[in-house]
């Protein structure tokens, strides 16, 4: 949610940039793809087409099919998953993924040499500090060998931990709790006799309330997000609609789905009944375009035949998910240097040039 209130407020610089004649470049990486992809939907949302020239996600972490134009793919239970008008926001869009990403996904032993998979056989653990030990992030390499961290974003993990969606759920709605009745209550209906009278009145109260509360808001935004953004000005962040500040403005029928849905999700104890989408950082487009696509997806498939997207697989030269802070020669030379610069912003825009 962060990343998405952050991209509502780039929006309008980039606006700015644009109104300025400066040609925008926007290089983001990890989650900073979710703040791209914020400002180019918002912005796409309220008329501007094309108003950068190139959008690089370098192993973003967001979901593979979050370029769709297609808001009924979106697997994201409270519906931030995809970003249908931000690809026509840029130009061209580029993805730079890795299955060398331990934080994106799991550590893909097939990257290993071959002496490495015989000494992995023997000798596990050994094999595995040495890995460790070895590593210029070893975070990623841990995550990795627990397959990843992201598609573990949706898990309910125990509140102590801040993690899965009970945690930010509750952080969020703070003034409105309690929203479910004892875990493990909820999900059997026929175990609701034992929830006491109370307590089911307290939590029908306060969904009366919460509900009262973020249609209200949905319809005092509605207008001042759309003035201030046509104005190039930055709109006002929606609070308890925070998950949808991805969207230029949240209607009245959109609050009112927002709200079933978040039903749905306390009444299975705020556990997702489906798992996430892979990372596009991760898998890059493989399972949503081309013949082989698990989860064919017509529009990104014709997106990446027309060049309009293009995928750059960097597993043979990025091993974790933290190597472009600090890239190595190799990693320099061969993707920021010769993909990036050389192959998209120089031969087909007038970056560096005066």
């Amino acid at each position: 949610m962060s990343a998405t209130t952050t991209g509502r407020r780039l929006a309008p610089l980039l606006l700015q940039l644009a109104d300025a004649g400066i040609a925008i470049n926007l290089i983001t990486h990890s989650l900073g793809a979710r703040v791209g992809l914020t400002a180019l939907n918002i912005l796409r949302t309220i008329g501007h087409r094309n108003l950068i020239d190139h959008l690089f996600l370098w192993q973003p972490a967001v979901a593979d099919n979050a370029l769709t134009n297609d808001s009924n793919r979106d697997a994201h239970p409270l519906g931030l998953g995809v970003f249908p008008a931000a690809h026509s926001a840029a130009r061209k869009i580029v993805v730079l993924h890795s299955r060398g990403d331990g934080i994106l996904g799991p550590e893909n032993a097939d990257d290993r040499a071959w002496w490495q998979k015989a000494l992995h056989h023997i000798q596990p653990l050994a094999m595995t500090a040495w890995t460790l030990a070895k590593a210029d992030a070893p975070m990623d390499e841990i995550l990795g060998k627990l397959h990843g961290a992201y598609n573990k974003k949706w898990w309910c993990f125990p509140s102590f931990l801040d993690n899965g969606f009970g945690p930010a759920i509750e952080k969020l709605y703070k003034d409105y709790l309690p929203l479910t009745f004892e875990a493990g209550k909820t999900a059997h209906p026929q175990r609701s006799a034992y929830v006491p009278e109370a307590v089911k009145k307290t939590v029908k109260a306060n969904w009366d309330r919460l509900e009262k509360d973020i249609l209200a808001e949905a319809d005092a935004l509605w207008q001042p997000c759309i003035d201030c953004l046509r104005n190039g000005e930055r709109p006002p962040d929606y609070t308890l609609l925070a998950p949808l500040n991805h969207r230029a403005s949240v209607s009245l029928q959109i609050a009112k789905d927002y709200v079933l849905r978040l039903k749905k999700l306390a009444v299975n104890d705020w556990f997702p009944e489906q798992s996430p989408r892979p990372a596009l950082g991760y898998v890059g487009f493989d399972e949503v375009a081309g013949e082989e696509a698990i989860a064919f997806d017509e529009f990104l498939d014709d997106a990446l035949r027309n060049t309009v997207f293009i995928s750059v697989d960097q597993s043979r030269r990025l091993f974790s998910h933290s190597g472009m802070k600090i890239p190595t020669q190799e990693l320099f030379e061969e993707v920021y240097q010769r993909e990036i610069v050389q192959g998209q912003l120089l031969a087909n825009s007038k970056f560096g040039r005066y």
